[in-house]
This record gives structure tokens, sequence and C-alpha cells, in this order.
């Protein structure tokens, strides 16, 4: 097996790639793809915070491949949908890169408080700077 396709290069480059603020999505498609099954961590992230009807969270996603996705409290659980809902009481802005590192473990928490601006009640947030899409 050459170096060039060996999986242990594969790792190195995309640790070098990282180094210099080069993600692995080449094409923002692709990223918006993936953060937007991403996302629907957040339902599971959430189970444990007590809701009530008409409470939510905006996620705001920044960059070329974001978009905006409303977790709201209804019918005894979390749900996520597409969208942004005016007057939720939080909301959470991350910019692309910054998400899909937080979701797929590649961001700590405490460098996610640093990335994710917060309006509203912060407490609603908290969960979501722990949310991971996949767990290996």
């Amino acid at each position: 097996m050459s170096g060039a396709s060996s999986p242990k290069c594969g790792i190195t480059a995309r640790r070098y790639g990282d180094a210099v603020g080069a993600g692995p999505f080449s094409d923002p498609r692709w990223l918006h793809a993936v953060l937007s099954i991403a996302v629907h961590a957040l339902p599971h992230a959430y189970r444990d915070v007590r809701g009530r009807s008409g409470l939510a969270l905006v996620v705001a996603i920044t960059g070329s491949a974001g978009a905006t996705w409303t977790l709201q409290y209804r019918d005894d659980r979390w749900d996520i949908d597409e969208g942004d809902l005016p007057g939720a009481p939080a909301k959470a802005t991350i910019a692309d890169e910054a998400a899909w590192r937080l979701f797929f473990n590649a961001l700590s928490e405490s460098a996610a408080e640093r990335l994710v601006r917060i309006d509203g009640d912060a407490s609603l947030v908290r969960p979501l700077l722990r949310a991971r899409s996949v767990i290996v």
C-alpha cells in the first residue's frame, strides 16, 4: 500500500488541513447536507431538558453552508425543523466550520462556548454545546 493511499496518510492530511483552516468540505453543498443531518441529533441532546409548550431554541449556522433550524418542545418532546421562529426565547449562532466540528466531536465544549453567540436564555443553549451527531 502506498503512503498516499494509506488511511494514516489521510488522517495526517486532515490534521494538516485543519491546522491551516481548511476543513474537509471543499464544496459548501456537501457541508450543508452534513449539517442538515447533524442537527437532527439535537432532540436527543435535549432529552433531559424539561420543556414546556412553546419553548424553543433557534440555531443559526452562518457561512456558505449555513441555514437556520428551530428546536422546539411540542407534544411532550423536542423536535427540529428547518427555519426561524421569531420570538424564540433563545438563539445560538455558530459558523458552519465550527458547527460541523462541534457535532462531530472535533470541538470541545469550552471551545464551543467561545464560538457560539448566544442571544436570550443561555441555559437553553448549554445542551447544544455538548451535542454530538456521531459516536465512534
